[in-house]
């Protein structure tokens, strides 16, 4: 509450004194809650910011192993958190958030939001084969194809190298690539990359210029 005093001086001007009452308006209730996750040890979470009179102090994080109901688990200062603390693999989370001000006043909870943790990947993908096919000329070129690679879990990317260094990475439905070649010898192999970062590489093939 506030409470507003005048009183006349002699001069005829006003002051005015203000009483301000406890904070008693609480925040807003954070919307548009979203959990993704990232490996089998993280999950993000990103929401809409609450509004307060005064300001959001912070927001209080609930999480749960799906179908139970959410309990807090850590706060937060920002509209975003990124949960690494006791997740395991190939499991369903639930979240919610509160948003709180300073004076102790909480939000109602968001949305529930749910993510799965994938499985720890430790496998890697099969061996690319690699071939060349040179085409002599200004600039001389070569084409890189490879057979595509499989994987458990699946390739996301291929990167090339040449003589030790990586050339481009590509996507991982992508088997061939065209590069300009090197006076000398031009030593190529390619690595097939999961999301886990687990690799195989193939064999090397070297074109002379």
């Amino acid at each position: 509450s506030v409470t507003f005093h005048t009183q006349s001086v002699i001069d005829g001007t006003a002051t005015v004194e203000i009483t301000f009452g406890p904070d008693e308006s609480v925040p807003s209730t954070p919307g548009s809650l979203v959990a993704t996750p990232v490996n089998y040890q993280t999950i993000s979470l990103t929401w809409a910011p609450s509004n307060d009179n005064v300001g959001v102090a912070g927001y209080n994080i609930f999480r749960a192993v799906a179908p139970a109901t959410p309990v807090q688990v850590e706060t937060a200062t920002s509209a975003s958190y990124t949960d690494t603390t006791g997740l395991t693999q190939e499991t369903t989370y639930t979240y919610q958030v509160q948003a709180y001000d300073s004076a102790g006043n909480v939000s109602g909870l968001s949305n529930t939001a749910s993510a799965t943790t994938p499985i720890l990947d430790t496998e890697a993908p099969s061996v690319p084969g690699l071939s060349a096919t040179p085409k002599f000329g200004s600039p001389a070129k070569t084409t890189l194809s490879w057979t595509p690679s499989s994987d458990n879990v699946g390739v996301v990317s291929y990167t090339i190298y040449r003589n030790g260094a990586a050339v481009i990475t590509v996507s991982g439905t992508t088997t061939s690539y065209t590069d300009r070649l090197k006076k000398g010898t031009n030593t190529y192999y390619v690595r097939a990359f999961d999301a886990a970062g687990n690799f195989a590489q193939s064999s090397s093939v070297s074109v002379q210029n």
